[in-house]
């Protein structure tokens, strides 16, 4: 068979690299490059001390690593670690966390912030969630679940809770959400009054500032609930998580199209010189 017969296999390699090429990859949970680890300590008097490791579990060097402390009713921002290497651990060691003052559970949630390359203009976030008591270890009546939806472009979170037990409920609830996307009625602690074994959903719209472009693939959302009851703190963490469907990023993919061009333009050349090839033969 003559080259000018393969041109037909020859376009057909040249759209599916060009489809390769053009599908976006997926920025997704399952390749986290962080291994983060607490533990907690109380003493007698309710002074709360945390040791969090931070481990470079892949096999590249990852950057600018900032972890931020998420605590009941507070954020503290921990120290920066310019760079980890593979296999690289790092121990900070954090006090300030507000003393607590009634026996119960305590939610700890950190989120590390890190970037893949040196020179990377958008940051990765992991998220780390854990707990702590005082005391005692309480089990919450109050349960729930987030649902996340799209609708005409925009999302919204869905969240249903639900009071298991038949006492009245005046729960906190905060909710944290990856670097990128904000709640818009819900970006402070939120009050919420629940009878007994009542249950309750509302919606909040998610806003996507201009980093969300940069992010495909799943994410975890967090819903932190707390409440008092009988001088005993009781809280709980539910967890739901945020899809973002691939979108053509032409900053991220001009050095492919540049190469799909080039090929275009190589196959056309060569078509067309082996037509007026053949037509000379003739």
């Amino acid at each position: 068979m003559k080259c000018f017969d393969r041109f037909p296999t020859l376009l057909a390699i040249f759209f599916l690299w060009a489809l390769v090429l053009m599908t976006p990859s997926t920025t997704a949970f399952a390749d986290e490059a962080l291994t983060l680890a607490t533990e907690t300590t109380v003493s007698q008097d309710g002074a709360v001390h945390i040791s969090l490791t931070v481990t470079n579990s892949s096999g590249s060097p990852v950057y600018h690593v900032h972890p931020m402390f998420h605590f009941h009713h507070a954020m503290v921002m921990g120290g920066m670690i310019h760079k980890l290497d593979p296999g690289e651990s790092v121990l900070i060691e954090n006090d300030e966390h507000p003393p607590v003052l009634r026996a119960g559970n305590y939610p700890l949630v950190v989120m590390a912030q890190y970037k893949a390359g040196m020179n990377d203009s958008a940051s990765l976030v992991q998220t780390h969630t854990s707990s702590f008591y005082y005391q005692e270890s309480l089990i919450s009546q109050v349960l729930g679940a987030i649902e996340y939806v799209r609708e005409s472009g925009e999302g919204k979170l869905r969240i249903f809770l639900n009071n298991q037990s038949g006492s009245l409920k005046n729960v906190r609830l905060m909710l944290l959400l990856p670097p990128g996307l904000v709640a818009q009625e819900f970006q402070e602690m939120k009050g919420f009054t629940l009878r007994g074994g009542e249950r309750v959903s509302f919606e909040t719209p998610i806003l996507e500032t201009q980093a969300a472009s940069l992010m495909n693939g799943n994410y975890p959302v967090y819903l932190l609930v707390e409440y008092a009851e009988m001088l005993k703190h009781y809280s709980q963490e539910i967890q739901g998580e945020v899809y973002f469907p691939p979108i053509f990023n032409f900053k991220q993919h001009w050095p492919h199209l540049l190469a799909i061009v080039l090929l275009g333009s190589a196959l056309g050349l060569y078509y067309n010189f082996r037509r007026k090839f053949r037509l000379t033969e003739i």
